[in-house]
Parts: structure tokens; C-alpha cells; sequence
């Protein structure tokens, strides 16, 4: 098998550098010195960053670790073995489903594979001949930052634009042996936005959906990318189990085990595309007893028109993470937790409403849905509810206000949403923390509230949360320190759109952790 590998793709263990190829290596046909020169730049600033997030360098894997799946892709033996059963068994449903006169079967091409492991050193040759295009994508936005179209100011800009299309070498999640990316006729791993809507209304999405867990395979949801499917199965280096197998697979702290809805009876008024629902769930095993529920309210959608799906368009961006979705490996959410994203209603545009939630039954037949699927799915029958939690970002405030009248949640974590005035928040939060000063027999609870600086409605409305929750704070001493690190209302400097993201996770895992609010870059 090693004398077959191609070297652009794999390296002996004795040739692997002990991190990413310097850029100096870097070559760029007719450009100028000084155009090498920012490319260089750009280079190391995006290797910097990634690096500062956490996420570890993976060096070449050696061949006899690895697995040919079809036509020269490779993944490391484990996980080619059962990605080859994956797709074959895609590509039996898909000729049956195409013989029954299925229709999205018979409008999709041949489930197939695109790519899957990359080392670092292919992953540099992807690197440099992508540049020129991205360099010339954002010229003239750099002709406009401090100065000029090479300055510093304008190499941070191209860096955070690169970080968008292309892993960094030795950092992409191809290169530890375990992704890989799926296609199928018009299908394939492009980044617009009509590449992402036809996958997701796809055959071969549906099929993945149902049935890649059964080999192993989780759909990547923190990266936004349907065609990309990484692999969990126990013994990744090594060999495992049948696919399904209980004991083969480790235990996975993500949001990447759910499953959809798409008509739910309470959400009927709600227009927009199907799915209404979305459930996923977190270290739920056959001895579990009680589980946490996360509701989440999401915001607008950048997708106008009411094409927005919500596993494609806004579980990506919703914070409903169990581990940090940067691949750092920092430990995230251990709780048995399923958490619940309705569909608002599309009221034109980018614009989402949930007028459902003025009803006082919509989040208790929500709770009970959730846990009927999830008791039938996972063979969990006494499944009971735990504490419930309320998240929501931008526009979707406005939902979790509207849920807040009826509901008394332990925990709500706002992601730059407080659009208008936050009465019900304010009254919820006193009186839970009133409770704890009165040494009340409950659950002890928190808020926290994350705004953009400079935005200035979510900035002010924010502002008066935090003046309201003051004095009370301040009214038992003892307890204040405690009570000030699970209520708190700050101010961040991360992008709006990456709020939930950044901090979605690490509140999930400990409602009183301290937050990196300030952007580590543009």
C-alpha cells in the first residue's frame, strides 16, 4: 500500500516538519517583491491565529496509518474502513430510492467522495495557489485600510478573509486523518450560499442525516459546511467495530447528534421552510435518568425570501455547541443536555418572529416533543427534564422575551439581542436572585448578557438590565461575589454574527465563566 501513496499527499514520518512549512517556501508566478512580501505576511498572521485559538498542529501522518477509501483519498484506516461502507451503502439506497421513482433521488447524481485526508504540505500547495484569488477578492477594501492595500492593518484583513476558505496548513480539520468532504452530481464542497441551500434540500443530505452515525460519521456543524463529515468512532487509528456497535464509540461533545422536524402541531402559525424544528442531544446514554434542555431563539437569517433552513443556515451559528467549535479540545458541556431550535416565522426578508411563544403551551409541548423523540430514538424511556436554559442572539431576543412570560428557565444567556425594552428579563432575574438571598429551595440560576460595543440599541437596553440587577446584587454581601459571576451583563468586541459561537459553548459548560470578550483579531 505505501509504494502506491502518492508523496504530494503523504510524507514518511522521517521527512515530517516540526510545524507548518515556513513562508518562505511560498511562491507566487509574476508577482512583485513587495506583493510576496504581504503574501508572506498573511501567511504567518493566519497561521498565528489559529495557533492562538487552540487548535493543535498536526504533523504528516504516516502511510501505514492510513486507508485508501476509492480513488487515491485516503483517511486513517479506522475511518476509511467505514467511510467506504457509508458510501456504499449511500449509493444502494440512492439506485433504490431512484428505481421507486423517488424524486430527489432521481434530481441528485451518484453519491460520491471529494477529498478527505490532506497532509500539511498538500494543504500549503492548496494555500498558495488559492491566494492570488483572494487577494484579488478583497482589493479594495485593503486600498482603504491604514496604509495601504500591504500595510499590516491590510494583511490582518486578508488573513481573516483566508481563515474563511482555507484551513491553514497543518491546522485544517483534513489534516488529522478523519474528515472527509461528500458529493454527489452538482453536489460538492463549494462555499456560496446556493451550495449550502441544494445540499440541504438534497437526497444525499437526508440520507446522511439518518444514517451516517450508524458509521461513525457526525456532520460538522460549527464550520457551516454539509458536504463535511468527520469521524468519531473509538479507536480512530486503529481498527473498530461494526458500524452501530455499542462500545465503539467514545463518548461526543457536540452538537452534531440531531435530528429534524418538520411539522410540529405548536408551530403551525410559523411560517417558512421546513424543517420547523430542530433536536439534538449531548452524552444521553441507556442509564441516563435526567437531561438538561436548551431552548435557543435564533436570530434573522442572512438568507432572504424564507429559504432559510435552520440546519444549514443557523445551527452553525446558534452557539448550541458541547465543545468548542474551534477544534481546541477545551473541555465543553458534560451534561446530559438536549437542546430544542425552533424555526421562527419569516415575516419577510432576513426577518424571523416567534409569535408562538405568546402562548403559555408552546415551550412545555416543545419540552415534551424533544423528550418523546429522544426517549424513542435513543431506547431512554424514563428520560425526565432537568434544568431548563434559554439562549437566544440578535433578533431571536425578542422570541425568548415573549417565552419569558410563561416560563421560569434557570439559566439565559443573551447573544447581543435586546433590541427593545427587557422588562420580563429584568423581573425574571430578581426574582431569582431574590430566591437565592432568601435561601429558597431552587435551582441556583443565572443571566448572562453579552452586547456588541458600539451597537447602540442592544448596548442600551443591555445597560439597563445591568443598572435593574445592581442594588439586588448588592443587598446581601455574602453572597454577592457568587451572585455576580452567574449575573452579568458585558460588552465584547467580537463580531456580532460570531457571538454565540465564541461564548455559546464555554457558558454551556460553566454559566459563571469568564469570557474572552475582546476579539483576538479583525
Amino acid at each position: 500500500m505505501t509504494s502506491s501513496i502518492s508523496t504530494a499527499y503523504l510524507y514518511e514520518a522521517d521527512a515530517v516538519p516540526a510545524g507548518p512549512p515556513p513562508p518562505s517556501q511560498l511562491r507566487w508566478k509574476d508577482a512583485t517583491p513587495e506583493q510576496l512580501a504581504f503574501m508572506q505576511d498573511v501567511y504567518r498572521r493566519h497561521v498565528a491565529a489559529v495557533a492562538r485559538s487552540g487548535r493543535r498542529f498536526v504533523a504528516s501522518i504516516p502511510p501505514t496509518e492510513l486507508g485508501e477509501i476509492e480513488r487515491g483519498i485516503y483517511m486513517r484506516r479506522a475511518a476509511a474502513a467505514e467511510a467506504k461502507q457509508l458510501l456504499d451503502q449511500a449509493r444502494q439506497d440512492w439506485q433504490a430510492d431512484r428505481a421507486r421513482g423517488d424524486s430527489k433521488a432521481r434530481r441528485q447524481g451518484r453519491p460520491g467522495l471529494n477529498n478527505a485526508y490532506r497532509s500539511p504540505e498538500l494543504q500549503f500547495t492548496l494555500w498558495q495557489r488559492y491566494f492570488p484569488k483572494y487577494y484579488k477578492a478583497t482589493a479594495d477594501l485593503r486600498r482603504h485600510d491604514p496604509g495601504g492595500e500591504h500595510s499590516p492593518a491590510a494583511a490582518d484583513r486578508l488573513a481573516n478573509y483566508v481563515r474563511k476558505w482555507v484551513g491553514a496548513p497543518g491546522y485544517s480539520l483534513h489534516q488529522d486523518g478523519l474528515a472527509m468532504d461528500l458529493e454527489g452530481g452538482s453536489l460538492g464542497p463549494s462555499g456560496s450560499a446556493s451550495s449550502r441551500q441544494a445540499w440541504g434540500q438534497s437526497w444525499y443530505w437526508d440520507w446522511l442525516v439518518r444514517n451516517a452515525a450508524r458509521y461513525h460519521f457526525q456532520q460538522n456543524t460549527s464550520i457551516n459546511e454539509p458536504w463535511h463529515w468527520q469521524y468519531f468512532g473509538g479507536g480512530a487509528a486503529g481498527p473498530s467495530g461494526p458500524p452501530g456497535q455499542p462500545g465503539t464509540v467514545r463518548p461526543v461533545s457536540s452538537p452534531r447528534n440531531f435530528f429534524t422536524v418538520d411539522q410540529v402541531p405548536v408551530l403551525a402559525s410559523h411560517r417558512g421552510r421546513p424543517p420547523a424544528l430542530v433536536i439534538g442531544w449531548n452524552a444521553v446514554g441507556r442509564q441516563t435518568r435526567t437531561v438538561d434542555i436548551v431552548v435557543h431563539f435564533h436570530g434573522f437569517s442572512p438568507n432572504k425570501e424564507g429559504r432559510m433552513q435552520l440546519q444549514v443556515d443557523m445551527l452553525p451559528v446558534s452557539g448550541l455547541d458541547f465543545s468548542d467549535p474551534a477544534g481546541s479540545g477545551a473541555r465543553g458541556r458534560t451534561r446530559p443536555t438536549i437542546y430544542v431550535l425552533p424555526r421562527g416565522s419569516h415575516a419577510g426578508g432576513m426577518r424571523y418572529l416567534f409569535p408562538a411563544m405568546e402562548r403559555s403551551d408552546t415551550v412545555r409541548e416543545l419540552l415534551g416533543l424533544a423528550l418523546d423523540q429522544v426517549r424513542a430514538r435513543l431506547g431512554v424511556p424514563g428520560l425526565r427534564a432537568g434544568r431548563l436554559i434559554f439562549t437566544a442572539h440578535s433578533g431571536g431576543g425578542a422570541g425568548l422575551l415573549a417565552a419569558l412570560a410563561h416560563n421560569d428557565p434557570d439559566e439565559v444567556h443573551v447573544f447581543d439581542g435586546l433590541y427593545e425594552p427587557a422588562d420580563r428579563l429584568t423581573r425574571w432575574a430578581l426574582a431569582r436572585i431574590r430566591c437565592e438571598q432568601a435561601a429558597c429551595n431552587r435551582p441556583k440560576a443565572a443571566l448572562r448578557v453579552i452586547y456588541l460595543r458600539g451597537s447602540a440599541k442592544t448596548t442600551y437596553y443591555s445597560g439597563l438590565v445591568r443598572k435593574a440587577l445592581q442594588p439586588q446584587l448588592d443587598a446581601a454581601p455574602a453572597l454577592a461575589t457568587d451572585l455576580k459571576r452567574r449575573f452579568r451583563v458585558e460588552e465584547t468586541t467580537v463580531p456580532h454574527m460570531a457571538i454565540p459561537r465564541t461564548f455559546g459553548w464555554r457558558l454551556l459548560a460553566d454559566a459563571a465563566a469568564d469570557l474572552p470578550l475582546r476579539a483576538t483579531h479583525r
